[in-house]
């Protein structure tokens, strides 16, 4: 969510400015600065205004998936692991509202068609679906059973978090019917090179 510094309501050509009254939640936000070179997309690569009269209505239709998702990027004092469990309560948010699914669902299930949906651009970050899908399902189950956390590899969970975080995002993007031009640009950001680059090695 970004920060509103300032509203103006333009009336009868003049700009009127008045006080904003916001929640303190607001200014516990980490401050984000986006280098240029480093964006993934701008408003016309995105698809113009149309692009983002879609991208209102899917957000309004996933808030609860994308409420849940934000908290990894922008609540920086959580845990490792309950950044985990947020992303995979967004991912079946997502799965669900999607599918206009009800009841139990797996973890399995939830992954398989995030990665359909997503199409070649989770493999090309992540590599072996397989044995991603079999990491993260059991990832989830040693951080839900405390018996299980002494089993928890730190750098694990850390690629698995984050690999997660990026494939609700595609799959957001690919809501939004956007060009193929943005999931490349998405592919070559640093911080989605230097994911891929750490689950090759």
């Amino acid at each position: 969510p970004p920060k509103i510094r300032k509203i103006n309501i333009l009336k009868d050509s003049t700009q009127i400015p008045f006080e904003l009254y916001t929640s303190s939640w607001s200014s516990s936000l980490r401050e984000t600065v986006v280098h240029p070179l480093n964006r993934i997309f701008t408003l016309n690569s995105f698809g113009g205004l149309e692009a983002l009269t879609r991208w209102l209505e899917v957000s309004q239709k996933y808030a609860i998936a994308i409420d849940a998702l934000l908290s990894h990027k922008h609540v920086p004092d959580l845990y490792m692991e309950n950044k985990f469990i947020n992303i995979m309560i967004a991912a079946e948010a997502f799965v669900r509202i999607r599918e206009g699914l009800r009841g139990r669902l797996k973890l399995e299930y939830i992954l398989n068609v995030l990665v359909k949906c997503a199409d070649d651009f989770f493999v090309r970050i992540v590599g072996n679906i397989k044995r991603w899908i079999s990491q993260t399902v059991r990832m989830r189950h040693n951080i839900t059973h405390t018996s299980s956390l002494n089993r928890v590899n730190v750098i694990s969970l850390d690629l698995l978090t984050d690999s997660s975080y990026w494939l609700v995002v595609i799959c957001l993007l690919k809501e939004c019917n956007i060009s193929n031009l943005v999931f490349e640009n998405l592919l070559s950001i640093q911080e989605i090179k230097n994911l891929s680059s750490r689950f090759r090695s």
